[in-house]
């Protein structure tokens, strides 16, 4: 092999890992709130020694199954039609394991699509879907997809996040993906990268614990008669500010110290907002 073909072979296979660390971070970014609100365990792994293995998420007893296409020119017909044969023997064995299943190819050039949709082999029509999921040259860059817009703007901590606020979140992902520790059957957790984000100084939505009792109703009424003080409690985030100033300040309500300003309110309750500020 010569030095140019070893060049454009590791150019290559740098495009290929990219293009599926990208896939990966979205696809954790959009299952992140299953395990944030639904406490639902998902799980990734790469390579995952089916037919079609570029990658198996695990959310909670339903299996996905991705092929990751970075390639202008795939067809179900290519190659003595191996793509078909993959999906089909996929498909074979899921139903013969009585599993509850979704097959996706997944391909970075749209025309591809329209292809692989239109000439899809009847025993795989309403069972393959044909996912476009477009190429970036840096996963950073999946902050601009309109498709992510949404899940970014709920994860974030700000209620009206800018654009640094999802780049921030979403490179936070990806970090976690490439540092995730892998279990003894080479699956990623996602609950665990996302405790290993919130350990970190990240903005990002956190869970809301179930209560704060014995104190916690006692501290919201406490906080109710204040006069000018509001608060409200969103994104795992205990938020305040005096009115009518618009800006206030956030404090995490997963914090211990968050925990220890409830008990001082419920035991000390302030009658004004400097009173109140003292405790914090």
């Amino acid at each position: 092999m010569s030095q140019l073909d070893r060049e454009i072979g590791g150019s290559n296979n740098r495009k290929g890992n990219r293009y599926e660390d990208a896939f990966a971070v979205a696809r954790l970014i959009e299952l992140t709130s299953r395990v944030i609100d639904d406490r639902v365990t998902v799980r990734i792994k790469e390579q995952a020694g089916c037919h079609v293995d570029d990658f198996l998420i695990r959310e909670a007893a339903r299996q996905h199954y991705y092929q990751l296409k970075d390639d202008q020119t795939i067809t179900w017909g290519r190659d003595d039609g191996k793509l078909a044969t993959e999906f089909t023997s996929q498909k074979c064995d899921c139903d013969l394991r009585g599993e509850d299943y979704s097959l996706t190819i997944v391909v970075s050039e749209d025309h591809r699509k329209e292809s692989l949709d239109k000439y899809m082999p009847a025993t795989l029509t309403g069972v393959v879907t044909v996912l476009h999921f477009p190429r970036v040259r840096r996963p950073s860059e999946l902050q601009h997809r309109p498709a992510l817009q949404h899940v970014l703007r709920k994860l974030t901590a700000s209620r009206e996040p800018g654009p640094s606020h999802m780049q921030e979140v979403v490179e936070g992902f990806h970090l976690a993906w490439v540092e995730c520790d892998l279990d003894s059957e080479g699956y990623g957790n996602l609950e665990g990268m996302v405790a290993w984000l919130l350990v970190r100084p990240l903005r990002i939505r956190r869970p809301v614990p179930t209560s704060f009792e014995p104190n916690w109703g006692q501290f919201q009424a406490i906080l109710s008669e204040i006069p000018d003080l509001e608060w409200h409690i969103d994104r795992g985030y205990f938020e305040w500010f005096r009115r009518p100033v618009e800006s206030g300040l956030t404090v995490r309500c997963d914090d211990p110290a968050f925990q220890r300003f409830v008990d001082r309110v419920v035991a000390t309750p302030p009658l004004t907002f400097e009173e109140f500020e003292r405790l914090l």
